[in-house]
């Protein structure tokens, strides 16, 4: 395993907020969630940009005061065990959707937003019980252009 990956415990509203802060703007094919109404497991795929390990953020360009700076992503995967219903609203039929947010609505169903008009509400049965587990660390690279000193990876992940 790699020394890089981590692992984001979910024990409640507040560490999923943390773990879903993780994956913001990363990217969901719909057809990786995977709902088991027997057991009550619930996972999806997500690919995500990796800025947690500084030392694998190249310097790839200079210009003036600009800096381009390259990442990698890695393919992380969010697993609940409680889930008792799911459902989907995809208005967009594009299969591929960039994460946005979770909110918890008024009957503690929790929804997870996505771009392009998807969302994914999942009701628990108490407090939602799960991982965000990071599986590899992938060969393709996103960028980023900054200033001199804006390097991602050493600026706690800002974008």
């Amino acid at each position: 395993m790699d020394k890089h990956l981590r692992n984001y415990i979910i024990e409640d509203a507040k560490s999923l907020a943390a773990a879903c802060d993780v994956l913001h703007d990363a990217t969901m094919d719909l057809e990786s969630v995977e709902f088991d109404e027997g057991s009550g497991n619930w996972s999806a795929t997500f690919k995500r940009e990796f800025f947690e390990a500084p030392e694998l953020a190249r310097l790839e360009r200079k210009i003036l005061w600009f800096r381009k700076y390259s990442f990698p992503y890695c393919r992380s995967r969010l697993e609940f065990s409680n889930v008792i219903s799911h459902s989907v609203d995809d208005k967009a039929k594009i299969q591929i959707f960039p994460f946005n947010e979770v909110n918890e609505s008024q009957d503690g169903s929790f929804v997870f937003d996505f771009c392009e008009g998807m969302s994914i509400t999942l009701k628990f049965s108490g407090p939602p019980k799960g991982i965000l587990r990071d599986l590899e660390i992938l060969e393709e690279r996103g960028s980023i252009w900054g200033w001199h000193d804006s390097n991602p990876a050493t600026k706690g992940g800002e974008r």
